[in-house]
């Protein structure tokens, strides 16, 4: 099915809320456009982010309560999902990416890859995910059809991915360089969003 993503081993996967397979969360929308324009080409880009902030543990509820109530206070016209977003009764976090995901168009892949790297460096620096989620989720993420990232890309993907599974085993090597090597490959994609990230985790 397009757009589904592509599932990958996972090594002692028994935390639930580290799942190695990405919702494609824009399966659950229109697919023809968002519901309503807010009229400002900055708030897809910060949505997007949004939405993988929240999947990735680098913002949490109220980070995007107050960023929902921030686009508020700028909008002359709020769209009612925003106010869902910023509702403290609001029972489950994947309502409120939902609720975003609703105002905003279908990313292309390759974009969704970025914003998904740029997030999980954060993250990763930040200590809210750990080296085999990010890990585990760059290759499932290279996976989804349309990304199409060069090969030395995959190759760099891929590299990761053994190079965690030999230094979990003890094998080779240790989880703090492949760590490294994460953070690495993220930088780019974290500097191409890095107006985006700084806005959605000041909120």
């Amino acid at each position: 099915m397009r757009g589904e993503p592509v599932r990958t081993r996972s090594k002692n996967d028994t935390d639930p809320a580290a799942s190695f397979d990405i919702p494609v969360w824009w399966r659950h929308r229109p697919s023809s456009g968002p519901i309503h324009d807010v009229g400002d080409p900055r708030f897809a880009r910060e949505a997007h982010v949004m939405m993988a902030a929240l999947r990735y543990r680098l913002v949490d509820r109220a980070a995007a309560m107050l960023w929902a109530d921030a686009w508020i206070q700028q909008l002359a016209e709020p769209p009612p999902e925003l106010f869902d977003v910023s509702d403290p009764r609001s029972p489950l976090l994947q309502a409120l990416i939902d609720a975003i995901a609703a105002l905003i168009e279908v990313p292309p892949p390759r974009d969704h890859f970025a914003v998904t790297a740029a997030v999980l460096h954060a993250s990763l620096a930040r200590g809210k995910v750990t080296v085999e989620h990010a890990a585990r989720t760059l290759v499932v993420e290279r996976g989804i059809e349309g990304v199409d990232l060069p090969d030395d890309m995959i190759g760099a993907i891929d590299h990761i991915d053994y190079g965690f599974d030999l230094a979990a085993s003890g094998t080779h090597g240790t989880i703090a360089a492949v760590r490294d090597e994460l953070l690495a490959f993220t930088q780019p994609f974290a500097e191409a969003w890095a107006a985006e990230l700084a806005r959605v985790t000041a909120a």
